[in-house]
């Protein structure tokens, strides 16, 4: 999704900026990613899990998001809740949490892991819990609610459907930057 964002001239993507919050606050955080920006840069945009912050009960971020409806949400989920399970629990195994240059580092018996039944449907419930509450909470945002498997091509069956799906992106931007431009914020 970051890579996606970033393709186009725009925009300023971040990754999950909100995961640790190393002593700083939300808003501390929020204010250094929207600060001063290039004229280029129409749209600021960052990652974001419903569990983050990892390591603070700081919840001012998602009060920002909620209740702030100018700020556009694009919803990104997993059609597959048992597979990003299995992701984590690998990633917490090896340490490695993000492969970008699509090596694998790990025979698979390094990548093997213990699948609790019951640890993994209280995770389930309860991603289905978030998800269900961030399709309703920001009623009043622009929102665009998309599959992970639809951006990174498993649902996909060939690079024409990749390229249409980066041009509704731009064009969902696009018509909310027209949209701002008329609007004040």
């Amino acid at each position: 999704m970051i890579s996606l964002l970033n393709s186009h001239p725009e925009i300023e993507a971040y990754g999950e900026m909100f995961n640790q919050l190393h002593g700083l606050t939300s808003e501390w955080i929020w204010n250094s990613i929207f600060g001063f920006k290039s004229s280029s840069v129409k749209f600021v945009r960052f990652k974001i899990f419903y569990y983050h912050p990892l390591n603070s009960d700081d919840r001012w971020i998602w009060n920002k998001i909620y209740s702030d409806n100018t700020i556009p949400v694009i919803h990104l989920v997993r059609d597959n809740t048992l597979q990003t399970f299995l992701s984590k629990q690998i990633a917490d195994k090896t340490k490695v949490w993000q492969n970008q240059n699509g090596k694998n580092f790990f025979d698979d018996e390094s990548k093997r892991v213990y699948l609790n039944p019951k640890k993994y449907l209280e995770v389930f419930e309860r991603t289905e819990r978030w998800v269900n509450d961030t399709d309703q909470k920001p009623a009043n945002h622009r929102t665009i609610k998309i599959s992970y498997e639809e951006i990174t091509g498993d649902k996909q069956s060939d690079t024409l459907e990749k390229c249409k799906l980066s041009w509704v992106f731009h064009q969902w931007l696009y018509h909310l930057e027209c949209k701002s431009r008329t609007t004040k914020l």
